[in-house]
Parts: C-alpha cells; structure tokens; sequence
C-alpha cells in the first residue's frame, strides 16, 4: 500500500509540475492533485502514529531502529511534501479561489 501511495503521490506532483505558468497564473495549480497529496501525508501520519506505537512496544533493540529510521523517512516524506503543497498553493492566480470551490 505504501509503494502504490508513493507512486500516486508522485504522480500528482507530476500533474501539479506539468501544469503551464500561464495555466496557473489564470485558474492557478491542480487543486485535485494538491489534495492527493494533503490525503498522502495524512495517511503517512497515521503510519508514523503505528510505527511509534509500535516502537514503545517491542524490545529488540535492532527492529526499534528500523521502525524508527521508517518514522524518520516519513517525517522526512511529509515535510517535503507539505513543503511542495505550500510552495505551489501560494502563487498569484486570477481564477485560483474559484477553481478551489469546485475541486
């Protein structure tokens, strides 16, 4: 479930990315893939929520650090992936307000 979350986020910010300058200062980005990727971070949160759970309750030291340095990579996922979503959501668009109503 994760890789094919991975590869759908990776889309969506594929489609944002491709999305003509004149096209977004009009009706401004892809406002469906922006929330792909909100709903992609959510789910990682809830993943880091188990993974910590889960951390709290084992006692081998060595499968604590691998749940550990996966909480890590999904911290890291979702600050790059909101960092993306502020940096795209924050440009000048004529339409843009619009647009998000009906997305």
């Amino acid at each position: 479930a994760q890789n094919n979350d991975a590869a759908e986020v990776e889309d969506s910010i594929d489609e944002i990315n491709d999305r003509n300058a004149f096209v977004k200062f009009l009706i401004g980005p892809k406002y469906g893939s922006i929330a792909a990727v909100q709903t992609a971070i959510t789910e990682n949160q809830t993943r880091i929520k188990v993974l910590t759970d889960l951390i709290v309750q084992i006692t081998d030291p060595v499968v604590k650090q691998v749940l550990q340095d996966q909480v890590n990579q999904f911290q890291q996922e979702n600050t790059r992936l909101q960092s993306f979503i502020t940096e795209n959501e924050s440009g000048i668009s004529l339409l843009g307000w619009l647009m998000k109503l009906f997305s």
